[in-house]
């Protein structure tokens, strides 16, 4: 199997760093390049217009929306997060960013990008982000149109929020149609 491109979802929890990591050094190995993909959740319609209309203040007079708000925090956290890998990374790690449901987000990026590989956490940063990341890792499991390595956390740390090496789960090869 040639590996070209590599998609790692990244929620920011252990767990997806060390998929990141991971993700890395089969790059390296590969020659591949990686794509470190960040969805940011945005509520349904029915969420309320509370949410919906939420706004934060910036420098100044001027008001950004929540989105805005986020959208900028995502940015600076992606670029924190893939800064340190680059001191000895030779090929391309790209950053990306989409705001919608994160299962269908990813399935839709590897899908129209022909990715060959995903390599995500199996579980995310908190009760809540690990129940949405589990879920979402789940969805992306079985109906990936690639193979798809989990990232666990490590011997010894069970839980989101552990650190330390990553530990490679099952892969799952996309179903026969």
């Amino acid at each position: 199997m040639k590996l070209q491109r590599i998609l790692v979802p990244v929620d920011f929890s252990e767990c997806s760093q060390a998929a990141l990591r991971l993700a890395t050094d089969l790059a390296q190995t590969m020659h591949a390049d990686v794509c470190a993909f960040h969805v940011l959740w945005s509520p349904p319609l029915y969420a309320g217009l509370d949410i919906l209309l939420l706004q934060i203040p910036r420098e100044g007079d001027s008001r950004a929306s929540l989105r805005d708000y986020l959208q900028s925090r995502a940015e600076q956290a992606l670029t924190d997060l893939i800064e340190p890998l680059g001191e000895h990374w030779r090929f391309r790690i790209e950053k990306r960013l989409a705001f919608g449901n994160p299962a269908r987000e990813i399935l839709e990026v590897a899908r129209a990008e022909s990715f060959d590989l995903i390599v995500m956490g199996s579980h995310g940063h908190g009760a809540l982000a690990e129940r949405l990341m589990g879920g979402v890792c789940n969805k992306v499991l079985h109906d990936a149109p690639c193979p798809v390595l989990t990232v666990r956390a490590p011997a010894g740390r069970p839980g989101p929020d552990a650190g330390g090496s990553a530990q490679a789960g099952p892969v799952s090869s996309p179903r026969a149609t």
